[in-house]
């Protein structure tokens, strides 16, 4: 009696292994097969021209600059809004605006033409004045809306 219901579980596992990989079995079984014996099967529902391009299958933020691009030339404004921002010394009365989609904003200030600094990163965040350590310049977050955005991340917060 032991030794029926131990063939029985050992024939219910053996099974599924010997049904016909498909999908993501198929891949693992192509790569068992491929570092034991060396060679890559051939599997006859596969076709490289079925793979997607990164065209097709681009998401996101990798779409979203895909997409501006082929609208616009070359050297024209970033899509991401990287571009620096220049213009008089930044002070309390009339600070440096940094636009941002979100609340926060990761920025840094490289000081003034006159008196060039390194980089120093900060976080611009909403309702929160900076001060640069180095050159004492003053930045503030405004948010603006995303015109490609699903929701406007803006009203929400």
């Amino acid at each position: 009696m032991f030794a029926a219901r131990s063939l029985a579980r050992l024939a219910a596992i053996r099974a599924p292994l010997a049904a016909p990989a498909t999908g993501a079995r198929a891949a693992v079984a192509a790569v068992r097969h491929a570092s034991l014996t060396g060679k890559i099967p051939a599997n006859p529902n596969f076709s490289i021209e079925e793979l997607p391009t990164n065209d097709q299958q681009a998401t996101g933020p990798e779409r979203k600059e895909m997409d501006f691009l082929a609208h616009h030339p070359h050297g024209t404004q970033d899509p991401f809004g990287r571009e620096h921002i220049t213009g008089p010394l930044g002070t309390k009365t009339n600070p440096i605006v940094i636009p941002s989609h979100y609340d926060y904003r990761i920025s840094a200030c490289m000081g003034t033409e006159g008196t060039p600094h390194d980089m120093a990163w900060f976080v611009a965040l909403k309702g929160v004045m900076h001060r640069c350590n180095h050159c004492a310049q003053c930045f503030v977050l405004q948010v603006v809306a995303d015109p490609d955005a699903e929701h406007d991340h803006a009203a929400h917060h």
